[in-house]
């Protein structure tokens, strides 16, 4: 059996001087090494505020849920476009205020700048159930049978796609300075962003990526497992904005996520905090 030495975390604190940093240290042994490490910090204290931060999360995701429900209940009585559905059913999980045409029309081009940096079996199916030519929205059946996959497939897949834009409109608001400086309109599209169109008709746009804020980076480009990946969005985390409300415990505890995993996607986290780059 190897030796194992006994080491003082006081002596380890003593060497760091950021109260924030001595948190994270603390976290990290005491998850992955508490049996080489003489404890000297009350765990219950971390244990409360790991439980705080995941009740918050969770009343927060239970209220878009609610609220995507709301969305869907309302869908089968009224007589909306699919894309009108879709605008509708992302920003009223941060703005309950009705919208105007315009405001429609505006909020569609930032749907439609997200969902270009989703991978494209979601940006093909997201836009097969809620149609780009504006009719209203398919029953995931018809849309299977289109695009020739199992209809449990297209539902699972169009709901992360849905909650996946939720989650980054989330971090980004309804605040037109957030999108504007990385998606482009061609002239159709910005002609049409008048009252005298009364279609929600689908923008054309292209997307200048060096100003893609680094808050919007996908979780599936960490270059982690496929379960690890789905392991994150069914906690709601579908890129890096979402993940900075973890801490290394959380991912461990909450997320079940292996040691080496919660290091690295904590590592990343830590280094998008720092400003510095990050690999995948």
């Amino acid at each position: 059996m190897p030796w194992k030495a006994k080491v003082k975390l006081s002596e380890i604190l003593s060497k760091l001087e950021q109260t924030s940093l001595k948190y994270r240290v603390i976290s990290l042994y005491l998850v992955d090494y508490p049996e080489l490490v003489d404890i000297e910090v009350d765990e219950d204290k971390i244990t409360q505020a790991q439980k705080i931060r995941e009740e918050k999360r969770e009343e927060r995701n239970q209220k878009i849920s609610n609220l995507l429900r709301e969305v869907e209940i309302s869908h089968l009585t009224t007589e909306k476009s699919g894309l009108e559905d879709l605008v509708i059913k992302v920003f009223s999980t941060v703005s309950s205020k009705s919208l105007s045409l315009l405001q429609l029309k505006e909020r569609l081009v930032w749907i439609h700048g997200l969902s270009l940096l989703f991978p494209i079996i979601e940006y093909d199916v997201l836009f097969s159930v809620y149609p780009q030519d504006g009719s209203r929205k398919k029953a995931y059946q018809k849309v299977a049978d289109e695009l020739e996959m199992p209809k449990h497939q297209v539902a699972k897949v169009c709901r992360n796609a849905v909650n996946r834009l939720v989650m980054m409109v989330s971090l980004l608001g309804d605040n037109r300075e957030n999108f504007t400086p990385w998606i482009n309109m061609n002239k159709y599209t910005y002609a049409n962003m008048t009252l005298e169109n009364p279609k929600l008709v689908f923008p054309e746009l292209t997307l200048n990526y060096d100003n893609v804020p680094n808050s919007l980076s996908l979780v599936d480009d960490f270059e982690l497992t496929n379960p690890d990946i789905t392991n994150l969005h069914n906690a709601n985390i579908f890129c890096m904005g979402n993940l900075l409300e973890y801490e290394y415990e959380d991912l461990r505890f909450e997320l079940k996520l292996d040691a080496g995993v919660a290091r690295k996607v904590f590592s990343i986290k830590e280094s998008y905090l720092r400003g510095e780059s990050y690999a995948g």
